[in-house]
């Protein structure tokens, strides 16, 4: 039975603008239609993931000339991460994200 706790929502935010539901919007994206920028912010999500790990991924997909998520879901691509100066940690994150996202 739903509790009837009173609360507040402050400031001029509409639903669709809170980061919570861009980010839940942005994961639906990427398991959808692997938008390549709905894959870049949801990577940019999670530990250990920062913005120069997200920027290196992008130009590495660039430089293939193919989509980040086609990068990424290379197996190989996975296991040379760790050689292009990326931690241990880094690549385990990628590799969870692309999981979920293949499920």
């Amino acid at each position: 039975m739903a509790q009837r706790i009173p609360y507040e929502i402050l400031g001029s935010f509409k639903f669709i603008e809170r980061e919570e539901i861009k980010d839940v919007l942005s994961f639906l994206r990427t398991i959808m239609y692997l938008d390549n920028i709905s894959l870049l912010r949801t990577l940019g999500l999670q530990e250990k993931i920062g913005t120069r790990t997200v920027e290196k991924i992008e130009q590495n997909s660039e430089k293939e000339g193919i989509s980040i998520y086609n990068y990424l879901n290379n197996f190989a691509t996975i296991t040379n991460l760790s050689k292009e100066k990326f931690g241990t940690g880094q690549v385990e994150k990628i590799g969870e994200v692309i999981l979920k996202v293949n499920k």
